[in-house]
């Protein structure tokens, strides 16, 4: 009779785990010594259609609508649009404003900022992505048959 053994990654590093076997005890204390060159990441990738595309002198601000669909416990399908603020820079900021329009497909990769300003006497926080890389593709043909 063959005894199955149960194994556990234990993080001992960025991207470099340790296998051990599941009965053996972790002392937290020396887990989170093994992990503190650990790096953290901050990236972002969305795909959505363009909303709308601001410019700016040295930077565009593209509005990028992303759906989901689910179906709810009546069984009917719901869809939801959430819209993130993609910011780009320099030569791809020029590109997208002669290159991209409305409900044209794309895909922008970056990292997630947060910032802040005051409007009216009260605090505005906004999160938006600052796209290292973007994207875009024809729109759908909708006259298209099949």
């Amino acid at each position: 009779m063959v005894q199955s053994q149960h194994l556990i990654a234990v993080p001992v590093a960025f991207n470099d785990y340790t296998l051990i076997d599941a009965s053996t005890k972790i002392e937290p204390s020396n887990t989170h010594r093994r992990c503190t060159n650990m790096r953290s990441i901050n990236r972002f990738t969305v795909a959505g259609n363009v909303g709308n595309v601001t410019s700016f002198e040295k930077a565009v601000k593209v509005s990028i609508a992303t759906d989901r669909i689910w179906t709810n416990d009546a069984g009917k399908k719901e869809t939801r649009t959430d819209w993130i603020t993609v910011t780009v820079f320099d030569d791809q900021a020029a590109w997208i404003k002669d290159n991209v329009s409305k409900g044209q497909p794309v895909v922008a990769e970056g990292r997630i900022n947060n910032s802040s300003y005051e409007k009216d006497g009260q605090t505005v926080y906004t999160t938006d992505l600052v796209a290292t890389t973007f994207n875009a593709f024809p729109a759908a043909n909708t006259n298209a048959t099949d």
